[in-house]
């Protein structure tokens, strides 16, 4: 399960750097950094736009997970099996 709270930093007026990890199958790790720029007027609306993209994230970081698992727990018929003849 993912729940992340994200991190805003200011860059500018009504300007806002929003900062999170998203689960990528393909990074060594399994989490990849990303950054977004917001648009708010205020500090506290910026806050608040960072809970409603969050959200969001953590949704798609949950949907990876099971998607993920759920491919592991694939049964062993539907995986590739080698045979090597008998000499």
């Amino acid at each position: 399960m993912s729940y992340q709270k994200g991190s805003i930093e200011k860059k500018g007026i009504g300007k806002y750097l929003l900062r999170y990890r998203v689960r990528d199958t393909r990074h060594p790790r399994g989490w990849r950094k990303v950054a977004e720029l917001m648009e708010a007027t205020t500090d506290k609306a910026a806050e608040k736009e960072r809970d409603r993209r969050m959200r969001q994230v953590n949704a798609e970081n949950e949907t990876v997970t099971v998607d993920k698992q759920a491919a592991n727990d694939a049964p062993i018929a539907a995986q590739v099996r080698f045979r090597f003849p008998v000499l």
